[in-house]
C-alpha cells in the first residue's frame, strides 16, 4: 500500500513538473512578445496617426470622444 501511494505521488509530481515546464515556455514567449511590442520602433508604428512623419507632430492619441489633442507649441500660450 505504501508503494502505491509513493507511485501515485511520483506520477502527480511528474505531471506537475511537465505543466511547469510548459508554463515556463509560455511565459518566455509572452515576455519576448511584450519586449517586441514595447520596442521604440513598434510603438511609433502603432500610433493613431502612423504614417510618414507621424512621430514629428507631437499629437496626443485620440480621446474617447474622437478628438485629437495636439501638444502645446512653444510661444503659443497666453
Amino acid at each position: 500500500m505504501l508503494n502505491t501511494a509513493i507511485n501515485a505521488n511520483q506520477f502527480r509530481l511528474n505531471h506537475l513538473q511537465s505543466q511547469q515546464a510548459t508554463l515556463d515556455q509560455q511565459e518566455d514567449q509572452l515576455n519576448q512578445g511584450l519586449a517586441q511590442l514595447e520596442s521604440p520602433g513598434s510603438l511609433l508604428g502603432r500610433g493613431p496617426h502612423a504614417g510618414p512623419g507621424a512621430g514629428d507632430r507631437g499629437d496626443v492619441p485620440d480621446l474617447p470622444n474622437g478628438q485629437t489633442v495636439s501638444a502645446p507649441q512653444p510661444g503659443a500660450g497666453h
